[in-house]
């Protein structure tokens, strides 16, 4: 009596390495850009956080009635505010790239991404005159980034 063997045949085993294959060829790209989606909502999350608090800010300025050049206590920090009532620093009236840090760390809460003038935190500051841009490190790309305009308090991200 012959016993009969069970399993998968070699032509069955080669067609489901090649759907495999298929598979993994169209899919990996995706994953890829799972991360590329993920830096761009973090940049999107901390322009809201970054909008939210300047619009606290504001809101706060003018219910105290706060000129131009004097600080007030915004969540325990000092903020300066200029004559639209928008934040330009924490330490001067004068606006500046390190005003612009400052801004950032009393208006978003303590887990909010790290912001420097220089290459090492998760957000760069460059000042140009009204605007604060925090150029984002993380991905490799110097298109991505958050614009704060000290004028007209706009908060814009630019996700290219």
């Amino acid at each position: 009596m012959r016993q009969q063997q069970s399993g998968f045949t070699i032509i069955e085993l080669i067609v489901v390495i090649a759907l495999l294959g298929i598979l993994s060829a169209v899919a990996l790209p995706r994953f890829i850009d799972i991360s590329t989606d993920a830096h761009k909502a973090t940049v999107q999350g901390t322009a809201g956080g970054l909008a939210s608090g300047i619009a606290l800010a504001k809101a706060q300025a003018i219910a105290q009635n706060i000129t131009p050049g004097k600080a007030m206590s915004f969540d325990g920090s000092p903020l300066y505010m200029n004559s639209n009532k928008l934040p330009v620093s924490g330490s001067s009236a004068k606006p500046s790239a390190a005003g612009c840090v400052e801004v950032w760390n009393s208006v978003l809460q303590a887990n909010a991404p790290s912001v420097s003038t220089s290459e090492g935190a998760a957000f760069k500051v460059v000042y140009q005159k009204p605007i604060c841009e925090f150029k984002y490190n993380k991905d490799g790309s110097d298109s991505v980034k958050i614009e704060y305009s000290q004028k007209t308090g706009f908060v814009i991200p630019t996700l290219k």
